[in-house]
C-alpha cells in the first residue's frame, strides 16, 4: 500500500471538484457516519453534494460511510480489490503520485460537483453549473452580460421544460414581481439563445403580447415561467413597484 499525503479544504466560490474512486483504507483519524441502507452509488452522490463530506467509503459490513472534514486522515491506497472502496473529494487541480491508480467504479471516478450554492444540470455530455444572481443595481442586457462574463461565466438559457420549471420558482414567494435576465436576443428578426452550451433549440414560453417589435432582449418572470421581450439598453423593472431582478449565469464543468 502507498500512503496518500493530502490537504483538505472546503470547496467554495467556483472551484469545481471531482470524486476519485479507488481501493484502500480510510484510516482511523477521521469522523465518519455509517449508513447501511444507502447504496454505494447514492453514497458517493450524497457525499459529492454535501459541503462538509470529503470522503465516502464502503466496507464489507456497511455499504456506505460518510466522513466529514476534521482530524488528520491517514488514507492509504491499495491495488487489491479485496480492500475497501473509497471515493475521495478533490479539486480538479489535485495531482496524485505515480503509484496512485484511478479506478473506474460505477462511473463515479469523475463525478463532477458544482460549487456550493450552484445547481448542476446535465445536458447530453455537458455538466453545466447554474445560478441566478440577485442584484440591487439597475439591470439591462450589457450589465447582465457583464455580471456573468467578469467572472468567466455566460448568460444562460433553458435547455428544456425541466430547467425552465426549476428556475421559475421564486426565491422570495411573497414578491410576485421578480424578473430573471436570460441569454435570449433577437438577430435578423429571429430570437435565439446566446447560451453556448445548449444542445438543441431550447424552450421559449412567451408571455401574451410578446415578443414586441424593437425589444430585442428578454427576461423571465418568476412564478409564471413566461418570457417577455425587453429593450436591451433600458433597465428592467424601472417603473414597476416592488420589483426584484437577477441574472441567469452559468459555467461549464470541466
Amino acid at each position: 500500500m502507498f500512503p496518500l499525503i493530502l490537504r483538505f479544504f472546503l470547496i467554495q466560490n467556483t472551484v469545481s471538484s471531482t470524486m476519485l474512486v479507488f481501493y484502500g483504507s480510510p484510516g482511523a483519524n477521521i469522523n465518519c457516519t455509517s449508513d447501511s441502507t444507502t447504496s454505494w452509488d447514492s453514497c458517493v452522490t450524497n457525499c459529492a453534494e454535501n459541503l462538509t463530506c470529503f470522503l465516502a467509503y464502503s466496507s464489507p459490513s456497511i455499504t456506505c460511510n460518510y466522513c466529514d472534514f476534521g482530524g488528520f486522515p491517514d488514507i492509504t491506497y491499495s491495488s487489491s480489490e479485496t480492500d475497501y472502496i473509497l471515493a475521495l473529494k478533490t479539486d480538479n487541480t489535485t495531482e496524485c503520485n505515480s503509484d496512485f491508480e484511478l479506478l473506474k467504479v460505477n462511473d463515479f471516478d469523475k463525478l463532477k460537483i458544482c460549487p456550493f450554492t450552484w445547481t448542476k444540470f446535465i445536458r447530453e455530455n455537458y455538466v453545466v453549473c447554474m445560478q441566478r444572481l440577485y442584484t440591487t443595481f439597475l439591470l439591462n442586457k450589457p450589465l447582465a452580460t457583464d455580471r456573468c462574463s467578469t467572472n468567466g461565466w455566460s448568460l444562460l438559457g433553458f435547455e428544456n421544460q425541466d430547467e425552465l420549471s426549476y428556475w421559475s420558482v421564486p426565491r422570495f414567494p411573497s414578491l410576485s414581481n421578480q424578473s430573471l435576465y436570460i441569454g435570449l436576443e433577437e438577430v435578423n428578426s429571429v430570437f435565439s439563445w446566446t447560451d453556448p452550451w445548449l444542445t438543441g433549440p431550447g424552450v421559449i414560453n412567451w408571455a401574451p403580447g410578446h415578443p414586441k417589435i424593437g425589444y430585442d432582449c428578454a427576461s423571465m418572470r418568476f412564478t409564471t415561467g413566461l418570457i417577455q421581450s425587453e429593450n436591451c439598453t433600458a433597465n428592467i423593472c424601472l417603473n414597476e413597484p416592488h420589483c426584484t431582478y437577477s441574472v441567469f449565469c452559468g459555467f461549464l464543468m470541466k
